[in-house]
C-alpha cells in the first residue's frame, strides 16, 4: 500500500486523459460528447421516443433524429454511434449539408408544424428565392387588383431561365396531381414532361440551403416534401407509357410539346434584355410596383417597333384585302377587317407573341393594347418554353382515334384583366390631315352612294297587321321611285402625333380603336398597292 501510496503521484493529468481516451476507444467508459454546433436554438426537451427514429412519417422521424443528436437521453446515448450514422445517411437523401441540420432543429422547435403564414421576400420576380418560386406557382399570385392568376406554365414561365428545382417541383406537383376522371390529362402530362424528366434532387437541396430568406422551420420542410417527389415521378412515367400505348395520337402531344419548347430554345431563350423586360413587367402586375412601371414606356416601345420590323414579313398580308369603305351590297358574303385576319397571323409569330404581353402592360391606355389583348386573351402565347409547347400543341390540331375521347387544354388566361374587345379595324383612303391640339385628324375620301327609293306613296284600305296596342297599319303603295344619294363616309380618326409622317394623301390605313383615338395597324402606299408599307408605324420588309 505504501509503494502504491509513492507511485501515484506520477500519474499527471495528461496521462489520465490519455488513459481515459484509451480504455473509451476499447469500450470500458463511456463520454459523452458535446451536441453539434447546429443545435444551439434548440428549445425541445428530451422527453421523445428513440422508436421514431423509424417513424414511417418522415416529419417525426427528423424531428427525432434531431431530439436525440442534441438532446440525447439514456437510451439515446447508448446508440450514439448507430443514430449519428443513420443521421447522416438522411442528411445525403434530403440534400442537407451538416449546418443544415439547423433546420432539423427549428422544425423540432414547433412539433413538425411548420409555420404556414408565407412571406414573399421580394417584389421584383428575378430575385424570387427557391422557396419563393415554389409558394408562387404552388399557390398562385394576387394581381395589383386583388384578381388570383394560377395558370402553372404561365406561372414557372416567368422564372426562367432562372427557374429553381423547387419551382420546378411545384409545377410538377401541380402536373400529377390534375384529375384524371373523365379524361386523360395528356395536354397538361406533356407540357410538364421536360420538367419531369429535368428534376434534380440534388440540386434542390443545394439551392434550399442557399435559401436564407426564409425560416429554417419551412425550409427543412419542403425537403421533406421534395423526398417523396422521385417515387411519384417514376410511377407517373410509367403512367405516360400506358397513355401512350393507349392510342397512338396521344404521342403527337408530347412530340408537339417538345417541338415547340425547342423552338421557344432556338428563337427566345438568348434574348435575355426582352425576358428580363418581360419580367419586370409582370412583377409590375402581381406587385403594384411604381419602381417597376416607371419609365416603361421607352423600352417596350423600342422592343415591340424592332420585332414589329424584324420579323412581320410583307408576305403575311397575301390576300388581305384592305379596310376601303363601300357600299353595302347584301349579294356579298360579309368581309372580314384587316385587324381580325391579322391577328392570328401576328400571334404565331413567336417574338410577336412574347413582346406582346409587356407592351400591353406598360401602354395600358393604348388603343393597341386594346387590339393586343383581343388578339391574345384566348391563347397560351410564348412567355417561355411551357407557353411555346401549349401553342404547339394547339395548332397541331391532333386527333385521337377514340371518337368519344377529346384532348382537354388547361385555361390560358393572362394575368390581368382583359376587356373582351373585338380585333375589327376600320379605314379607308387618306383625304386630309389636320392638327387639333395633341392629335392629328384623318378625313377619309368621300363615299356616296345612290340608291333607288320611293319618293311618293298613298296609304290604301287594305289591313297589313294589327298591332300590339290594338291599332291598325295599312298597306302603302309606291306612286313614284327616285334615286337618292347618301354620304356613307365613315367618321374622322384622331390619331397620335407620331403617326403623322406616314398618313399622306392618298395612302390606305387600317386602324384600331375608336372615335376618341386610333392607332395605326396597316399603311399601304396606294389603294392598288398589293404590299404595306408599314405595320404598327413599323417599316415591313
Amino acid at each position: 500500500m505504501a509503494r502504491a501510496l509513492r507511485t501515484w503521484p506520477l500519474i499527471t493529468p495528461m496521462t489520465r486523459t490519455l488513459l481515459a481516451a484509451a480504455l473509451l476507444a476499447i469500450g470500458h467508459v463511456s463520454v459523452a460528447s458535446a451536441a453539434p454546433a447546429w443545435c444551439k436554438d434548440a428549445t425541445f426537451d428530451d422527453d421523445y421516443k428513440l422508436e421514431d427514429l423509424s417513424n414511417k412519417d418522415l416529419d417525426f422521424m427528423i424531428v427525432a433524429y434531431a431530439q436525440a443528436t442534441c438532446k440525447p437521453n439514456a437510451e439515446a446515448k447508448a446508440s450514439a454511434a448507430k443514430i449519428e450514422t443513420a443521421r447522416q445517411a438522411w442528411g445525403k437523401k434530403l440534400g442537407m449539408q451538416e449546418a443544415d441540420w439547423a433546420e432539423a432543429v427549428a422544425f423540432a422547435n414547433v412539433g413538425a408544424r411548420p409555420n404556414t403564414f408565407i412571406t414573399l421576400s421580394s417584389k421584383d420576380l428575378s430575385q424570387f428565392t427557391a422557396l419563393d418560386q415554389y409558394w408562387a406557382i404552388k399557390d398562385g399570385l394576387k394581381t395589383s387588383t386583388g384578381s388570383s392568376f394560377d395558370r402553372r406554365d404561365y406561372l414557372a414561365d416567368m422564372f426562367e431561365p432562372n427557374l429553381t428545382e423547387a419551382g420546378r417541383m411545384a409545377y410538377i406537383e401541380g402536373c400529377l396531381n390534375t384529375s384524371t376522371v373523365g379524361n386523360v390529362p395528356a395536354v397538361v402530362y406533356a407540357l410538364c414532361q421536360a420538367d419531369v424528366d429535368a428534376f434534380d434532387m440534388a440540386k434542390f437541396g443545394r439551392q434550399i440551403s442557399a435559401d436564407t430568406a426564409h425560416p429554417l422551420d419551412q425550409k427543412m420542410a419542403m425537403r421533406i416534401r421534395a423526398y417523396g417527389l422521385p417515387a411519384r415521378i417514376k410511377e407517373h412515367k410509367a403512367n405516360v407509357e400506358k397513355i401512350w400505348a393507349k392510342d397512338e395520337a396521344y404521342k403527337k402531344v408530347w412530340e408537339a410539346a417538345a417541338k415547340g419548347r425547342a423552338e421557344f430554345a432556338s428563337r427566345m431563350a438568348a434574348r435575355k434584355d426582352l425576358i428580363a423586360l418581360a419580367t419586370r413587367m409582370d412583377s409590375a402586375i402581381f406587385f403594384g410596383s411604381r419602381k417597376m412601371i416607371e419609365g416603361c414606356e421607352a423600352p417596350t416601345q423600342e422592343a415591340f417597333d424592332k420585332i414589329i420590323q424584324d420579323h412581320v414579313p410583307a408576305a403575311l398580308f397575301d390576300g388581305v384585302e384592305k379596310d376601303i369603305p363601300k357600299p353595302y351590297d347584301p349579294s356579298q358574303k360579309d368581309e372580314t377587317s384587316v385587324g381580325a385576319k391579322l391577328a392570328p397571323l401576328l400571334l404565331d409569330i413567336p417574338e410577336v407573341s412574347f413582346i406582346a404581353v409587356p407592351y400591353s402592360v406598360c401602354h395600358k391606355k393604348s388603343p393597341t393594347t386594346e387590339y393586343l389583348h383581343a388578339a391574345f386573351q384566348y391563347v397560351p402565347g410564348y412567355r417561355g418554353p411551357r407557353g411555346a409547347a401549349y401553342t404547339a400543341i394547339a395548332q397541331a390540331k391532333i386527333v385521337l382515334d377514340d371518337m368519344n375521347a377529346t384532348l382537354s387544354y388547361p385555361l390560358a388566361n393572362k394575368p390581368f384583366t382583359q376587356n373582351v374587345q373585338p380585333t375589327a379595324s376600320a379605314g379607308g383612303v387618306v383625304k386630309s390631315v389636320t392638327e387639333d391640339g395633341d392629335v392629328i385628324v384623318v378625313a377619309l375620301e368621300k363615299l356616296k352612294v345612290k340608291r333607288t327609293e320611293c319618293l311618293k306613296s298613298h296609304e290604301t284600305n287594305r289591313v297589313s297587321r294589327i298591332n300590339s296596342d290594338g291599332s291598325v297599319s295599312y298597306e302603302r303603295v309606291c306612286d313614284q321611285e327616285g334615286t337618292v344619294t347618301y354620304d356613307e363616309t365613315p367618321f374622322d380618326f384622331r390619331f397620335d402625333k407620331r403617326f403623322k409622317p406616314f398618313l399622306k394623301k392618298g395612302v390606305v390605313f387600317s386602324a384600331v380603336g375608336d372615335r376618341r383615338l386610333s392607332s395605326l395597324l396597316v399603311v399601304w402606299p396606294s389603294a392598288k398597292a398589293k404590299t404595306p408599307s408599314s405595320v404598327f408605324g413599323q417599316a415591313v420588309k
